[in-house]
């Protein structure tokens, strides 16, 4: 968009599947602008042939002719991931996708496990982003978002405000969160702009004024310590 948003990510399951024909929809007229991410419950995709069969289905759904990204969606586990990395798995197919125009720019991961697979992940190169749950509430991600940093790897926050409960204003809890007059969701999206390792912050929004509203922290000039 004109303010600067360009990173949309999608799914084939979110708000019904809809997310996908939503997001085609918008991006359309402006897509060389857009970075698109979709991807698919891993069970129903494991392997090469079921995952390019699930990005075609959602592109025809979509409009479009290309993804920039697509996930690994849930990674949770080393036996995951190894089977994801197998001859003929999930991997190859995003190889081949790539290898088609299917997807420009590579695979991503999104999290739900310990360190250990988190680090495993990123360390077999095949991954340009990994998408991590991390906000003020929720710190147990920043030592991943260092080590992907120091590894090339972008982070994109998922869970940005907490569910929503770091937009609540006028919560007296949260009015440390409080700055350039505006309520928590400013200082909460502030301390994620603040962390170098973020590449973006996928916000939820449910009403227009709300993409306004989370522009201004974007923009905002206050630096924290």
């Amino acid at each position: 968009s004109d303010a600067g948003m360009n990173y949309f990510d999608c799914s084939t399951g979110y708000v019904g599947g809809m997310s996908e024909v939503w997001t085609g929809r918008a991006v359309q007229a402006r897509r060389g602008e857009a970075y698109v991410s979709s991807k698919t419950q891993y069970g129903r995709a494991p392997s090469e042939s079921a995952v390019r069969a699930a990005i075609e289905n959602s592109l025809k759904k979509m409009g479009l002719e290309y993804f920039d990204y697509y996930q690994l969606w849930g990674l949770g586990s080393m036996e995951m991931l190894r089977d994801a990395l197998k001859k003929g798995g999930f991997v190859a197919g995003i190889r081949k996708a790539m290898a088609d125009g299917l997807v420009r720019e590579g695979l991503g991961f999104t999290f739900h496990g310990a360190p250990e697979v988190f680090r495993a992940a990123v360390d077999t190169g095949e991954f340009l982003s990994a998408t991590v749950s991390y906000n003020l509430m929720k710190r147990t991600e920043e030592e991943n978002i260092r080590y992907a940093a120091e590894k090339g790897v972008g982070i994109f926050v998922m869970n940005p405000l907490g569910g929503g409960v770091l937009a609540m204003t006028g919560d007296q809890q949260m009015s440390f969160l409080t700055g350039a007059g505006e309520g928590p969701w400013y200082g909460a999206l502030r301390f994620l702009f603040a962390n170098g390792g973020v590449t973006a912050a996928l916000v939820g929004v449910s009403a227009p004024e709300q993409i306004d509203r989370d522009l201004q922290a974007l923009h905002g000039e206050d630096a924290l310590t």
